[in-house]
């Protein structure tokens, strides 16, 4: 059993009051997307605040499949990991050598799985739009329920 948690601010008036529980509220069901076993803070949530007002519009399932989906397709087929690859390479800002590390892979075993990511993706991870592109596409993917 998860206890999930989620925090906002307080409220100052009981008209406030709605605002801030839809507030914890988000946050609590992004730490059960995320799969977070944490109290969260809906004001540390970030891009998050944002991200999770997207759900309900089309366009944005449809960017994240177009973009990670063959990622992950191509995860399933060949039993590789390149969606966690992508993750852990901007969870560590683009640091090759922490990224292959915090993966337990050699650095080239890395920059061959990014190349790989790029082909698949489309998307040259040395121009920052696209990188960018590929990061919300991303934490977009991670937001689905059915991840």
């Amino acid at each position: 059993m998860r206890l999930l948690a989620g925090l906002a601010g307080p409220a100052m008036t009981l008209t406030e009051w709605p605002e801030y529980y839809q507030n914890a509220l988000q946050a609590m069901k992004l730490a059960e997307r995320l799969k977070l076993n944490t109290l969260v803070d809906y004001d540390s949530l970030g891009v998050y605040q944002l991200l999770t007002q997207l759900d309900d519009i089309p366009a944005v399932h449809t960017f994240s499949e177009q973009v990670i989906g063959p990622l992950a397709e191509y995860d399933k087929r060949h039993r590789s990991n390149l969606v966690n690859t992508i993750a852990a390479y901007f969870a560590h800002h683009g640091n090759i050598s922490q990224t292959a590390e915090s993966l337990f892979i050699h650095r080239n075993t890395l920059l061959y799985r990014l190349d790989r990511i790029s082909e698949l993706t489309g998307h040259d991870l040395n121009q920052s739009d696209m990188r960018l592109s590929l990061h919300l596409a991303l934490k977009l993917w991670q937001l689905r329920p059915d991840t």
